[in-house]
């Protein structure tokens, strides 16, 4: 499978579609990985916070050592949890990210939040309660650790995850190196219209996140109320599915791909894994995207309590 790919602010390509590990575990992560390297998914969305790096990173070598792939093909992203804002700690987290990875570099490194709580390299402090301790560390401090990381080729471009607009700008008053790219919850019931244009105006790529609605979200050990929403469901989808004999997914990133955002999959199930990433032979009409557009109902099913 041939996959288009799309140039960062910094001349950087990635490709226009990508794989998310989000949930994947010790039981699923190297065949559920090694199914995506097979369909041709060269982008590996992780975090730190997912706990995934290290299982990561051992599916690599071995998709490696079977010369299935090589490490310059893949487009890496990991990053920042919300307890390592503190510049004292942050670059010994990347640092462990590189190391649980197996990388001597990160293709992309993000900012997870715009929120932070107190930590140390292990993770979170609590209080006497088992509540996080909210950290005012300055992002701006935050990012400058992330641009001396890309400026020594640790990184190889940085960016942010679930920011918007006004804090995105906040970053700019003292940024040298601006985000190249936004990763955000971005669906059919989500299409953050605004954020996009804005991303568009400042040359910043966005990336999709729970781009088919995380279906499987309410059993993730995430522990909060999660907002009603049906992404593959919406009638919408289903009638442009049966049109173009395609799944409701394949309608749902498509539809995302042509609103010029890169959408970030996940799967265990070798067939959908194969199937999400077959999106770029065959294109939405205009008046089909203008019905995609009608769809949006601005429903968040992410909700970050902290």
């Amino acid at each position: 499978m041939s996959v288009p790919t799309v140039t960062l602010s910094n001349e950087v390509t990635i490709p226009a579609i990508g794989f998310g590990t989000w949930q994947l575990n010790t039981t699923n992560i190297k065949a559920s990985l090694s199914a995506a390297i097979e369909a041709g998914y060269r982008l590996i969305d992780t975090s730190r916070s997912f706990g995934n790096e290290e299982m990561i990173g051992e599916a690599i070598s071995e998709l490696i050592q079977k010369k299935k792939i090589k490490r310059e093909d893949l487009f890496i992203t990991t990053k920042l949890p919300i307890y390592a804002h503190r510049n004292e700690i942050t670059d010994n987290v990347i640092d462990l990210s590189l190391k649980a990875l197996g990388t001597p570099y990160i293709d992309q490194y993000l900012i997870e939040l715009p929120c932070a709580v107190q930590g140390d390299i292990s993770g979170s402090l609590m209080d006497k309660n088992g509540i996080p301790i909210p950290d005012l560390a300055p992002q701006t401090e935050t990012w400058k650790v992330l641009e001396d990381a890309y400026k020594s080729g640790k990184v190889k471009s940085i960016g942010l995850a679930n920011f918007n607009e006004w804090q995105i700008q906040a970053l700019y008053t003292t940024a040298d190196v601006k985000p190249q790219i936004l990763e955000v919850e971005c669906h059919i019931l989500l299409q953050q219209p605004e954020l996009l244009a804005f991303c568009k105006k400042n040359n910043i790529t966005v990336m999709a996140s729970a781009p088919l609605g995380s279906p499987q979200r309410s059993s993730s050990d995430w522990k909060t109320n999660w907002p009603e929403g049906n992404v593959l469901g919406h009638p919408v989808v289903l009638d442009m599915a049966g049109k173009h004999r395609k799944t409701a997914a394949q309608i749902c990133l498509r539809a995302l791909h042509q609103l010029g955002a890169i959408p970030l999959p996940s799967s265990t199930n070798k067939s959908h894994i194969k199937e999400n990433i077959d999106i770029f032979g065959f294109k939405l009409s205009s008046q089909e995207m203008e019905q995609v557009k009608a769809a949006n109902a601005n429903i968040r099913l992410f909700v970050y309590d902290l």
